[in-house]
């Protein structure tokens, strides 16, 4: 199993993913404006936009994560009315990962750029939200197939998770299913000034 290593700029939140081979996670890139919102919290969001607005993204099971330091700089955000929890470093703005308000079905989404090695990701599997773009210049594979795909990878991890015993483990929740962050005071013109620039 393969330790790589997540940190937030300031290095006060860091720990680390564990990838034992490709279908553990799925690289993807996400052009929709919540992630781009997201992407640009800490007021420095370029570096984690890519020059076509993609942000760099790593679906994996909350399993395989281990927070070893700055638990207590964590934040939650939601964007929009049903959206995720978007998670951050509150000692720097760092946006890192998002996941669902609930701990089942287990997920989380990590900003690629905040992990040290990210040669072992490999190639993009999914382009999300890129019907923006004219047709010959949205990069493949993307749309209604391509995002069959990418569900049907989460169900897998899901139910491998099941069967080995993973489930459960969520550094994001406690047992009870309350959220280990707390809640941000952002106002609705401070996200709407987010989206401005998304």
């Amino acid at each position: 199993m393969r330790e790589v290593g997540i940190s937030c700029k300031c290095g006060k939140v860091n720990g680390a993913i564990n990838l034992l081979s490709p279908r553990n996670f799925t690289h993807l890139k996400c052009r929709c404006r919540s992630c781009r919102a997201f992407a640009r919290l800490s007021g420095h969001g370029q570096s984690h936009i890519d020059p076509d607005g993609f942000v760099d993204l790593v679906q994996t099971l909350p399993a395989t994560m281990d927070i070893k330091q700055g638990l207590a700089e964590l934040r939650t955000v939601v964007l929009t009315q049903k959206g995720p929890l978007r998670w951050y470093a509150s000692c720097c703005d760092t946006p890192l990962w998002l996941t669902l308000g609930k701990p089942k079905p287990p997920f989380v989404s990590i900003l690629a750029e905040n992990i040290d090695d990210k040669e072992v990701l490999g190639p993009v599997r999914y382009y999300a939200f890129c019907d923006d773009l004219p047709k010959n210049e949205r990069p493949q594979p993307n749309g209604a197939w391509g995002g069959m795909n990418l569900v049907g990878r989460v169900i897998t991890r899901t139910l491998r998770a099941m069967i080995t015993g993973k489930l459960k483990a969520n550094p994001f929740f406690d047992e009870s299913g309350r959220v280990l962050a707390k809640r941000s005071d952002m106002t609705k013109a401070q996200k709407a000034a987010l989206f401005d620039q998304a």
